[in-house]
């Protein structure tokens, strides 16, 4: 698909910042997952009023939808459900009870993953798509509100089903936000753009404020918290010829700066005498290591200062290499 329209949307709408909503979880057992979840209204009247391109390959960019976790998490599940909708009106001086009078328009709201990340769909219906890092609505013809097939409508109404609902696993280092850039895009099967005007209709039909409902939640495990800063750091030391090699690892890492490498002849008295950055982070383990030539005399002590990015740190066990 094309992102030739991926643009913010100006006046007459000025640009407005909000808040964000709490939506969060909790733990109440070690054993219990956490659920959050929001409703969102992309708004296509304002598509409609700024008379921009509806069609099958052009996305309009309506600005971040942002997932903030108050702990580092590994492979966070999102769960989306309706991604699409539709508008039909019957025009003015027309029967809305013949239901070949209606006229319709399609659309759907696709999601762009922002960051180092992968995404794995792991359940949903056939219309819920991973295509790089957007998250999109297969449909193409006519993306619609429903996410379950019910078959043939009853008489007078219509088969909405189109939209695509599933559940998508996140990929990729630990993280404690989840950005998503939000787009709406149009439909080949539409027979009008975005929307309509109020004068257009039959009277008492529908407002035409027209626009995509759809749900965004984010669920974990206990297990998939990432504990802080950085665990199971362990260094050994070995003498090979006259140099040290000096290997360390970690369990996980959040928010990790880099190593520094202190040696002493006495296991009091500790010196720098190399670095290496630190992964930063990784919620699986991670080994490091570093040669020290050409020792000197018939003892050395070594530690590992681990520094993070606020500032704060902390060390190693000391390994001891002798001649």
């Amino acid at each position: 698909m094309s992102d030739a329209a991926a643009t913010p949307l100006t006046n007459p709408y000025p640009t407005q910042s909000g808040t964000g909503i709490d939506a969060d979880g909790s733990f109440p057992t070690g054993g219990n997952d956490a659920n959050g979840g929001v409703c969102v209204f992309a708004c296509t009247q304002i598509l409609y009023d700024n008379n921009l391109p509806h069609n099958a390959t052009t996305r309009h960019y309506f600005g971040d939808l942002i997932l903030s976790f108050n702990r580092y998490v590994g492979q966070p599940v999102i769960h989306l459900a309706g991604l699409g909708g539709a508008y039909r009106y019957c025009p003015a001086g027309s029967n809305p009870a013949d239901l070949n009078n209606w006229l319709a328009t399609y659309f759907t709201t696709e999601l762009e993953l922002v960051g180092p990340f992968t995404m794995t769909k792991m359940s949903g219906n056939q219309f819920l798509g991973i295509s790089g890092n957007f998250i999109v609505n297969t449909n193409t013809v006519n993306p619609n509100g429903e996410s379950v097939d019910m078959g043939t409508p009853p008489p007078g109404t219509f088969n909405n089903f189109g939209a695509a609902t599933g559940s998508i696993r996140i990929n990729g280092p630990a993280t404690n936000q989840l950005r998503f850039r939000v787009y709406v895009r149009g439909a080949s099967g539409s027979q009008f753009a975005w929307s309509v005007l109020g004068s257009q209709l039959e009277q008492g039909l529908r407002n035409p404020l027209t626009g995509d409902t759809w749900y965004i939640s984010v669920s974990l495990k206990q297990a998939q918290l990432v504990p802080l800063p950085a665990t199971g750091l362990q260094l050994s030391a070995s003498l090979q010829n006259n140099d040290v090699h000096l290997n360390w690892k970690t369990l996980s890492e959040v928010d990790t700066k880099e190593f520094i490498v202190e040696r002493s002849t006495d296991g009091i008295q500790f010196a720098a005498i190399a670095s290496k950055p630190a992964t930063g982070n990784s919620i699986s383990p991670v080994n490091y290591s570093l040669v020290d030539a050409n020792m000197q005399v018939p003892v050395y002590y070594y530690r590992i200062k681990l520094i993070d990015n606020d500032g704060k740190f902390s060390y190693s066990n000391v390994a001891l290499v002798r001649k």
